[in-house]
């Protein structure tokens, strides 16, 4: 007993740890804290204290609303095949006026540059995802050869897209009903994706996040799924594993790392005994089998190593811009400006690492690396509060949806001139894209629908996990969870790159109440 408590209260002092963390992090920011931040994080810290302290009571006040007779008769009437179609269906009906209103889809973000690569206009690279590039550009192809549109190819590949989509959460809300989460959390998640103006918009979006946010959420549910030591069906997990991982790994360049990381944590955890890290070393091996067939048969070059230097340049960058009061010397100024050009060191913007990251040479850091890890080191050493701000203002939006940059861009056709194509929008239900773009165009709205939810979800996880001692919980949740930290390292907050996450929150709030993952776990 005296065990127990003192794992409830850690858990409870981590929750409560992080929230004032966040709220802080939030308060030291550069733009003001609003009442309506501060209120969420209020009540995201008293529902994560209820649930650590009554998780019991919770799920047993969940099991009477709207009553055990309809929770009987939903689990006893629908199997996993009906509840797979009607969920697949309701969310498509729900999201139909978006594709119509966003008719045929929305043309945005790193496309049009992907699909000058594909066409020859400009040398292929993996800089972008090459299975993202090949996909989008194969439907524009088919689209000019067999109806002579570019635009038609575009439709059918943003209406599939919206089906892949649709389908992965209704796996997801599959595997809630095998793991008896209650009939009104599953409703609640159903209604809150099919109702959310963000993910619709998103959703038909050619940008690489969707696919992979499909596949990531396909990938974390069959990890949660995958059976232990002993249960039947363990092969068909394996192949269901193995697919979805390397089809998340082949649609988003970091997901191999995720998969690396994930593997050494089961390794640590002892996790299925082994066969469920042998899985994730299957993923890692054919996912590099394919980067290897790119890069050496194919010669398509890799991209530039400075993407995953977003936040340390961005820090540095800072230090420099204040170099007349920051503790930099003369040497230290010239080493930077060495490796920034100069004029992208004075187009530093807070929000966004492009304009820097522009002016990177990656060839000077390759050539001497460790001069250049101790001028980073030394700085931050120097000035650790430079460094905070330059990565505050880079991450903020991701706790606050009200900050934002330009969130409007989700539904904004980027970079007009490369897109030689003609691809424009037709909107087929003019109100409802008014909507949608009324939705994104407002702060509070952003703010209200909380794209972040999963974030804040993963902290009470956490918690759970660390009340119950519950290994198989917090394996559960490290996808996510790694997911998010390589979002803390990239050249901005956008709403596209927490879309995957987005996916995943009627997931993840389901298993605050899985009867599977209450209790003990033995590892």
């Amino acid at each position: 007993m005296e065990e127990n408590v003192k794992r409830n209260v850690m858990a409870l002092a981590w929750v409560i740890l992080c929230f004032v963390f966040l709220t802080v992090f939030r308060i030291k920011g550069p733009a003001p804290a609003g009442g309506l931040f501060l209120c969420a994080m209020l009540a995201y810290l008293i529902s994560g204290c209820l649930v650590l302290c009554r998780h019991d009571r919770v799920q047993r006040l969940l099991r009477v609303f709207p009553g055990n007779k309809a929770e009987a008769w939903f689990y006893g009437k629908f199997t996993d095949t009906a509840l797979f179609f009607m969920a697949w269906g309701i969310l498509l009906l729900f999201w139909l006026p978006a594709y119509l209103a966003l008719f045929p889809g929305t043309f945005g973000y790193d496309v049009p540059e992907q699909m000058q690569q594909f066409f020859g206009v400009m040398p292929l690279t993996s800089h972008h995802p090459v299975a993202h590039t090949w996909l989008v550009g194969i439907f524009l192809a088919m689209g000019e050869r067999f109806f002579h549109s570019w635009q038609a190819g575009f439709a059918v590949f943003s209406f599939l897209q919206g089906m892949v989509v649709t389908g992965s959460l209704a796996c997801s809300f599959v595997f809630l009903k095998r793991r008896g989460v209650p009939l009104s959390v599953m409703a609640a998640g159903l209604l809150g994706s099919a109702l959310h103006p963000i993910l619709q918009i998103l959703s038909f979006n050619a940008t690489k996040d969707t696919l992979f946010g499909a596949f990531f959420l396909l990938f974390m549910t069959a990890f949660l799924a995958f059976p232990e030591k002993g249960s039947g069906c363990r092969r068909i997990a394996c192949v269901r594993l193995v697919l979805t991982g390397v089809l998340m790994c082949l649609l988003r360049n970091q997901g191999i790392y995720l998969i690396l990381v994930l593997a050494v944590f089961c390794l640590l955890f002892r996790a299925g005994r082994g066969l469920r890290t042998g899985c994730l070393g299957m993923i890692f091996l054919v996912s590099e089998c394919f980067f290897l067939f790119f890069r050496i048969a194919l010669g398509i070059p890799e991209g530039d190593k400075r993407e995953m230097l977003c936040v340390p340049m961005q820090q540095v960058a800072l230090v420099w811009q204040n170099r007349e009061n920051a503790d930099i010397s003369p040497e230290q100024i010239e080493a930077v400006e060495e490796l920034i050009e100069r004029e992208a060191l004075e187009n530093y913007m807070p929000e966004c690492a492009d304009p820097v990251k522009s002016g990177f040479r990656t060839p000077v850091l390759t050539e001497n690396p460790g001069k250049y890890l101790g001028l980073y080191l030394e700085l931050g050493r120097q000035n650790p509060g430079l460094y905070g701000s330059a990565l505050q203002a880079l991450v903020l939006p991701y706790i606050d949806g009200s900050i934002y940059r330009i969130p409007e861009t989700t539904m904004e056709f980027t970079f007009p001139n490369a897109n030689i194509w003609g691809i424009e929008r037709h909107s087929l239900f003019s109100s409802y894209e008014a909507y949608l773009s009324g939705v994104v165009s407002s702060p509070v709205c952003v703010f209200l629908l909380q794209p972040g939810m999963a974030v804040f979800l993963l902290i009470i996880l956490s918690g759970v996990a660390v009340s119950g001692r519950n290994s198989r919980l917090f394996l559960g949740i490290l996808p996510a969870a790694l997911f998010f930290g390589t979002l803390m390292l990239s050249s901005g907050a956008l709403l596209r790159y927490l879309y995957p996450l987005m996916l995943s929150t009627p997931l993840l709030l389901g298993m605050l109440f899985s009867e599977a993952y209450s209790g003990h776990f033995n590892i």
